[in-house]
């Protein structure tokens, strides 16, 4: 399933949210990508998680999100943190990070 991330004034297409691995009612992994390198930094993708964990919670019953991150992409790790995610697995290139619902 796809979501599309629109700029909140403009509604323009930023980016998109993913989810996939669905288990009704268990968990499922999600992942983000803001295309529009002018809207990196600026809260649309922490804006985006954050209103998606509510649909995976009400709409789908999950009990937890699960993302795959690169290990060196420093930034989205935080901005994940920052939705209240924390690390449970991986290294190198990849890391394995949990969200509760």
């Amino acid at each position: 399933r796809l979501f599309a991330v629109c700029h909140t004034s403009s509604h323009h297409h930023i980016g998109n949210l993913y989810i996939s691995k669905l288990k009704e009612n268990e968990s499922a992994e999600i992942g983000l990508v803001i295309g529009e390198r002018s809207e990196w930094g600026k809260g649309y993708g922490a804006a985006a998680i954050n209103a998606f964990k509510t649909i995976a919670k009400e709409i789908y019953g999950l009990r937890t999100l699960t993302m795959e991150i690169a290990a060196e992409n420093i930034a989205s790790q935080k901005m994940f943190m920052k939705c209240g995610a924390y690390r449970v697995g991986g290294d190198t290139p990849w890391t394995t990070w949990q969200i509760d619902l």
